[in-house]
Formats: C-alpha cells, sequence, structure tokens
C-alpha cells in the first residue's frame, strides 16, 4: 500500500540530509523560489491563499537572520499568528 511504501522510505531515508538544508546550513541559495515560491506565486494569480508557502519562502530567502532552524521557525510562527492562521 501506499501508506507502506511511505513509512519505508521514511524509515530508510531519515538519516539523509536534504540538499535544500545543505544549502541553508552553508548560506548557499537554496531552490525554495523553485518550489514554495512559485506555489506562492501561483496562489496569488489565482487569488488562491498560500500562506505557509509564502512564510516559508521568505523566511528562507531571509536566512542569513537566522542562525538557526529554531530562529527560522520562530520566524514562521509570527508570520503565521499575525494572519490569525
Amino acid at each position: 500500500s501506499m501508506r507502506k511504501l511511505v513509512l519505508k522510505v521514511s524509515r530508510d531515508t531519515r538519516a539523509n540530509t536534504s540538499s535544500m538544508l545543505s544549502d541553508f546550513r552553508a548560506g548557499r541559495p537554496t531552490e525554495i523560489e523553485a518550489i514554495n515560491g512559485w506555489i506562492a506565486s501561483e496562489g496569488r494569480r489565482l487569488g488562491v491563499s498560500c500562506l505557509l508557502n509564502e512564510c516559508l519562502a521568505d523566511a528562507v530567502r531571509k536566512q542569513t537572520q537566522f542562525s538557526s532552524f529554531e530562529r527560522l521557525e520562530d520566524h514562521i510562527a509570527q508570520a503565521l499568528s499575525l494572519h490569525g492562521q
């Protein structure tokens, strides 16, 4: 089943580090625009709110302001709370 496959892949790859995380940690540009930035842009074009994608893309764009993921998570949580999410 799909559930079993997802669980197996999750277990098998739990020690992996994603390319975006590696880029983020190294202060390199990430593929955030091609993923979350595109979703946010399409949402705006279609009149659909994609606030989480917008907040995530914004936070990663500003990655130099964050010394850790905890600070990044705080930024996202604050942005969402300002919009009542």
